[in-house]
């Protein structure tokens, strides 16, 4: 007989995998995603804050210099306040109707931007007010496509709020970042600035929050001490994504744990290669192959035999999770790697050679006797596979970074799999 938490879990699971689905379908490009949110403001008012917001931070609501090329006919956005994360160039393009704006990325801090986007605002009549509208096609990975729409909903509510004038020009004013010589970019003394209180972005907060809601599920699944314990495995793997993001140059970077789905790590800026891609899709396992060792042999050797039951879980959740991550499915870790391999020196079969690969390790999974697990990864992985970009505006690595990963992931995967080796034979 099925039980009623069978079937709730069930229904939550198709749902997140229905939700998963239409992302990656706008991350791919194929299809265009609107947005739109309604003001009272009056069609005129509002088409004119959207200007206002156009041509003081270029779209992209913050404190931002512009520059715009008479040359190519592009503009360049530098954000004031974060200068070190790069340029955003945007192509803007002849608007196809009335009180509309659309353009096109050309590059993010250096990098080309796949081709194919596109964002169109416009305002429209809406009874006696209007209505902000927000269409968009993207061509970015998963974790980029959430963070653009959530974005782009909360610009589009700016526009759309009775203070959207004042609240733009607040943006505009705020000013740059201070010199490390103490002078502005004039050559001027910088003159004082008043302090105001530290405060963390709102995402802090919502991310916060999902991450204590993902644990409350673990709770659910799990006795007490192995949620906790897979909690910190989980966010410690993630966090070895965001040490490499750090020496890879990136800022801004956060991570959090995802109810289902386990735990994310953004990037806050994009990969400058398929080395650099591979090496931090590594890196998640691979801060934790030192955990994995160091929990077993904390447990082998008993050198604290009050924490047993600690090192115990710890080692298990550690290797498991880890070696989990190391199969060769996209989008686990491993299919990351293994497709940063592929475009570099296998373009042409990328998408065979990369199912070909899932499906070994589907294998691998059923073989262990880990059926739910390889149903649920083979399900996440067709739908990653069936929105794989087909091209990578990446550079691929060279025969020497190759070899350096390769080496790398052989390492990782022998600190993990000897200590699941001794759990599985013990």
């Amino acid at each position: 007989m099925i039980s009623l938490p069978f079937v709730l879990h069930a229904a939550l699971f198709i749902l997140a995998l229905l939700c998963l689905q239409m992302l990656l379908r706008a991350g791919s490009g194929r299809e265009i995603v609107r947005i739109s949110r309604r003001s009272e403001a009056s069609v005129e008012t509002s088409w004119k804050n959207l200007l206002q917001a156009w041509e003081r931070t270029g779209l992209t609501f913050t404190p931002s210099d512009i520059r715009d090329s008479e040359e190519d006919g592009t503009r360049t956005v530098v954000r004031r306040d974060r200068p070190d994360a790069g340029a955003i160039v945007f192509r803007p393009l002849p608007p196809p109707t009335d009180r509309s704006i659309i353009f096109s990325a050309v590059s993010v801090s250096g990098v080309p931007y796949p081709e194919g986007h596109f964002e169109h605002w416009r305002v429209e009549p809406d009874g006696t007010g209007s209505r902000i509208v927000v269409e968009t096609r993207l061509r970015t990975n998963l974790r980029g496509t959430v963070k653009i729409l959530s974005a782009l909903w909360k610009q589009a509510g700016l526009v759309a709020s009775p203070q959207a004038a004042e609240r733009i020009a607040a943006i505009d004013a705020t000013p740059a970042a201070a010199p490390n010589a103490g002078q502005n970019g004039k050559g001027g003394a910088t003159a004082p600035q008043r302090t105001a209180t530290a405060r963390l972005p709102g995402y802090y907060g919502r991310e916060a929050a999902l991450s204590l809601i993902a644990f409350a599920y673990l709770l659910t699944q799990y006795a007490w001490q192995s949620a906790v314990v897979l909690a910190a495995v989980i966010l410690w793997h993630e966090f070895g994504h965001v040490v490499a993001y750090r020496l890879t140059g990136k800022t801004g970077n956060r991570l959090m744990l995802v109810p289902f789905f386990g735990g994310i790590a953004v990037a806050g800026a994009p990969h400058k290669s398929e080395f650099e891609k591979a090496f931090c899709a590594l890196m998640g396992p691979g801060i934790c192959a030192p955990l994995s060792l160091g929990s077993f042999a904390l447990w082998y050797y008993d050198v604290a035999p009050d924490y047993d039951s600690w090192f115990w879980h710890v080692m298990f959740f550690s290797s498991v999770l880890n070696l989990l991550n190391l199969l060769p499915i996209y989008p686990l870790d491993g299919g990351h790697a293994a497709e940063s391999f592929l475009r570099s020196f296998l373009p042409s079969s990328l998408a065979v050679h990369l199912s070909g690969l899932a499906v070994a390790g589907l294998v691998v999974l059923v073989g262990y006797g880990y059926y739910q697990m390889a149903l649920f990864v083979g399900i996440f992985s067709l739908i990653g596979l069936r929105n794989l970009p087909p091209r990578s505006p990446l550079p691929p690595m060279t025969g020497w970074q190759a070899l350096a990963m390769a080496l790398f992931y052989a390492l990782i995967a022998a600190a993990h799999a000897s200590v699941f080796y001794y759990y599985v034979s013990a």
